[in-house]
């Protein structure tokens, strides 16, 4: 079983550098309370990872359970 530092380590190893820069950009704005802005970096960093459905044209079109499931699949959750 991995321990959450070794998780955080395998995860960054698997992330692209604009990836970890989104991640970074998606902390800072839920830290501030900006969701808008959080979700525009989950959706940059999804679209980079080619997760991204052709109806998902910008962050404003994802719903909450889209969110999650993003959130998952880029192991920032």
């Amino acid at each position: 079983m991995f321990n959450l530092n070794e998780l955080w380590i395998a995860n960054t190893q698997t992330m692209s550098n604009y990836q970890m820069k989104q991640h970074q950009h998606y902390q800072m704005a839920m830290a501030q309370g900006n969701q808008e802005s959080a979700h525009d970096a989950l959706w940059r960093a999804a679209s980079n990872a080619d997760l991204l459905s052709t109806a998902e044209h910008s962050y404003t079109e994802l719903t909450p359970q889209r969110v999650t499931e993003l959130l998952n699949h880029l192991g920032w959750s």
